[in-house]
């Protein structure tokens, strides 16, 4: 009997999983079919400028709490992947030496390259790419930084695939490549995602993971990874 009520309690959360993943994925796709010009938001003490195609990182708690996250010492080279609206290249980009923002959305570099310029930020290039296709084979980054897609469902168009259509597999085999030996990947992720893909892909590439921080938000988990190459 305890065995069949186990079955029946997955069951029950997977429901519950694929209930919220659709709930959440059709607010945020109402809330930024609102928009049909560029809007501002604050951030802290800093304006930036939104694109109406540009995932808004107001509307998630990974960004903000990765962004809390982010230390980056003044001779390091650091990476931010699917960089959206740049911010947190722009908060890396004033501790590091220099940065790379990337993202396979031109409407989000191009919105990226406007809130640098807004913020003054010279240190910071900008290159469209699906994850590390267009990065120069002989990059090296001290740290990679990337808030991804975690909900398993097909994205249907490039707004969708901010939190659509999880990559993080094949993220994590592509930035071996690039990471420096003692270089550091920060992630976050949440309970709607599949944690147990991303330690079984972290355990195979040969990563440690290190569980830093996580925040609580009704049915919904977010936590910050560090991921390091292990020797």
């Amino acid at each position: 009997m305890s065995k069949w009520n186990d079955i029946e309690a997955r069951n029950l959360r997977k429901l519950l999983k694929k209930v919220y993943m659709h709930l959440i994925c059709a607010i945020l796709k109402l809330y930024h079919s609102i928009w049909k010009s560029s809007y501002s938001i604050k951030l802290g003490k800093n304006s930036f400028v939104i694109f109406p195609s540009v995932f808004d990182p107001k509307f998630s708690m990974s960004s903000t709490l990765l962004a809390s996250t982010i230390h980056v010492e003044p001779n390091e080279s650091l990476l931010d992947m699917g960089t959206g609206s740049g911010v947190l290249a722009i908060i890396a980009a004033k501790q590091a030496k220099d940065v790379i923002a990337i993202d396979i959305n031109t409407q989000a570099i191009q919105c990226a390259y406007m809130n640098a310029s807004l913020q003054r930020v010279k240190n910071i290039s900008f290159i469209v790419s699906d994850l590390f296709a267009a990065v120069k084979k002989d990059k090296m980054f001290d740290l990679i930084l990337f808030n991804p897609p975690y909900f398993e469902k097909s994205a249907k168009n490039m707004m969708e695939r901010a939190w659509c259509n999880s990559n993080i597999v094949q993220f994590l085999r592509q930035s071996k490549h690039f990471l420096k030996p003692k270089g550091r990947i920060i992630i976050t992720f949440s309970s709607m995602g599949d944690l147990e893909l991303l330690y079984e892909a972290c355990n195979r590439l040969g990563f440690s993971i290190k569980h830093k921080r996580e925040k609580s938000l009704f049915f919904e988990r977010i936590s910050v990874f560090e991921l390091k190459k292990r020797i």
